[in-house]
């Protein structure tokens, strides 16, 4: 899972040992990547360097911490940390905050990529955001879903109405608040 907020939720103080993208990326794989506990950090930098390729960080090596770089890059890292191996679900959340339209379009190209066996979810508030990055959008109203809406059959335009739906329920429920 990546969470919204990157420094609090997926990386590492830049002066911890392994806080550097290579060991960011590599650091939820440990277990399964060094049983014995012995860190191989050739197969460290080379999970790195593919993900540096594929995701376009800008850097100037794989060994660079995080707080040197831009904010799109570190969460072109935290997406690379869990991309880095299979994986059925992968929760994202708010993933774009924070980012530029470049990191953001590279972020959009590196989940649909990443998808082809396993499922992501992703929260968003951006209507944007769900339509660039979704196949299904469901919209949410008071914790439970309102609707799903298949965007790769045109449901663009039923999303958006369910969307404006939702909102003006919500301003009719604020108004009775408020009389």
């Amino acid at each position: 899972m990546a969470g919204e907020d990157r420094w609090r939720s997926s990386l590492l103080p830049p002066a911890t040992p392994g806080a550097d993208i290579a060991g960011t990326i590599a650091l939820p794989h440990r277990r399964h990547w060094f049983p014995t506990g012995l860190v191989d950090e050739s197969r460290e930098q080379r999970a790195a360097e593919q993900s540096i390729r594929t995701l376009g960080i800008r850097c100037r090596t794989s060994r660079d911490t995080l707080d040197l770089l831009s904010g799109g890059n570190q969460q072109k890292v935290v997406i690379a940390r869990w991309q880095a191996a299979p994986y059925r679900l992968l929760l994202l959340d708010e993933p774009f905050q924070g980012v530029d339209v470049g990191a953001r379009r590279d972020l959009i190209t590196a989940i649909r990529a990443g998808r082809r066996d396993a499922a992501t979810l992703v929260a968003t508030s951006d209507v944007e955001e769900a339509i660039e990055v979704a196949d299904v959008v469901a919209v949410m109203r008071n914790h439970t879903v309102a609707g799903l809406h298949d965007l790769r059959n045109g449901g663009s335009a039923s999303f958006l109405a369910a969307i404006s739906a939702v909102e003006d329920d919500e301003i009719r429920d604020s108004e009775r608040v408020l009389v």
